[in-house]
C-alpha cells in the first residue's frame, strides 16, 4: 500500500471533499478522484458514499482514516529519526502547555537546549488542559506539560514537581503581616479564578477545598490565564491562588505578595505527558531528558 495514497485519503476526509483537498494538495481534481478510486479497489471496500456533491465517510472509511493518521504519524516520526541519526539531534518539537509552564519551565529548557542541542527548535502551543490533551491525542503535539493527572492507559507521564499553592495578595492586604494564613480566612474575599473545562483543574480544586472549610467563595473574575489574575491581585482587585513556581518568575516589579497557606495544605502537580506507544524522535527524547533534569533543580528551588 502506497503511503501517499493514505495521505491523499486523509486530506480528502479533512477537507471534506475532493475539490478542496486537490486545491490544498496542488493536484488536479480528476487525478485525486482516480487515486481515491484506486485505493478503494486495492482495499476492496467503499470508503465514501457519494451523495450529490457530498462525500460521506463509510464505517470502513472512518476506520481507515483513524488508522491512516496513526500510520502517517509513525512514518513521519521514523523519517525524522532517520534524519536525526544522520545529522545529529535536530528538528522541531511541538509542545503544548499552560501559561505557567511556558513562563517557568519552557524558558529554562530552551536555554538548556541552546547548549546541548542547538539544532532543535521548539514550537509551543498554549491552552487549557482539555484542549492540549486533545491536540496531543490527535498527533498535533509531541509532548505536553499539564497540571491535570491523566490515566496511564493513554499517556506516558514524567513528574516535574508537586508544589504548594500560594495566595497572591496586594502588598497592603492585611493578611500580608499575619504569621499564619488559613484558607478559611479568605471566606469574605473576592476570588480571581481560572475557568476550567475538565472538572479537575486548579480552580476546581480550590473551590472544593473552600467547601470543605465551610464556605463558598465569591468569585469576582473568571479568566483562563494565571498571569493576568496575578497582576489583578497585585492591584488589589481580589485574591488568587497559584502554584509556588510563579514566585520564580524572573521579573519582580508589579508582582503581588505570595503567602503560603498553613491549612489545609494545598498542592498542585505538574507533569510532562506523551502518547503511550508513539515513536518519539531523538529530539523529543532529548527534550524529555532535559525536562526531567530541570525538574530536580526546580524542586530544589521550590523547597
Amino acid at each position: 500500500m502506497d503511503i501517499n495514497r493514505l495521505r491523499y485519503f486523509v486530506a480528502v476526509v479533512e477537507a471534506q471533499g475532493i475539490s478542496a483537498a486537490a486545491q490544498k494538495l496542488h493536484i488536479t481534481q480528476p487525478s485525486l478522484s482516480i487515486m481515491i478510486k484506486k485505493l478503494e479497489d486495492e482495499l476492496g471496500v467503499l470508503l465514501f458514499l457519494r451523495e450529490k456533491r457530498k462525500l460521506i465517510l463509510t464505517n470502513a472509511g472512518d476506520l481507515l482514516y483513524k488508522r491512516s493518521k496513526e500510520i502517517i504519524s509513525k512514518v513521519d516520526n521514523m523519517l525524522i529519526e532517520l534524519d536525526g541519526a544522520s545529522k545529529g539531534i535536530s528538528g522541531e518539537i511541538k509542545i503544548g502547555c499552560s501559561t505557567a509552564a511556558n513562563l517557568v519551565v519552557i524558558p529554562k529548557i530552551v536555554e538548556s537546549l541552546q547548549k546541548t542541542a542547538p539544532n532543535i527548535t521548539i514550537r509551543v502551543l498554549e491552552g487549557n488542559t482539555k484542549f492540549i490533551a486533545e491536540q496531543l491525542i490527535a498527533n498535533q503535539l509531541d509532548a505536553a506539560i499539564v497540571r491535570t493527572k491523566f490515566s496511564n492507559d493513554f499517556f506516558d507521564t514524567y513528574p516535574i514537581i508537586t508544589e504548594p499553592i500560594v495566595a497572591c495578595l496586594h502588598r497592603e492586604h492585611p493578611f500580608v503581616k499575619k504569621k499564619q494564613v488559613h484558607l478559611k480566612d479568605f471566606a469574605e474575599e473576592d476570588f480571581l479564578l481560572n475557568t476550567t473545562t475538565t472538572g479537575s483543574g486548579l480552580s476546581d480544586y480550590i473551590l472544593k477545598m473552600c467547601k470543605k472549610e465551610g464556605f463558598t467563595p465569591k468569585v469576582k473574575y473568571w479568566g483562563n490565564q494565571g498571569l493576568p489574575m496575578m497582576i489583578m491581585a497585585s492591584l488589589g482587585v481580589g485574591v488568587t491562588f497559584l502554584p509556588k513556581s510563579y514566585t520564580l518568575l524572573p521579573f519582580k516589579e508589579g508582582l503581588p505578595v505570595f503567602k503560603e497557606i498553613e491549612s489545609p495544605i494545598l498542592r498542585s502537580s505538574l507533569e510532562l505527558i506523551t502518547l503511550k506507544d508513539r515513536v518519539k524522535s531523538a529530539a523529543t527524547e532529548h527534550f524529555i531528558q532535559q525536562v526531567v533534569q530541570f525538574s530536580q533543580d526546580l524542586n530544589a528551588r521550590i523547597y
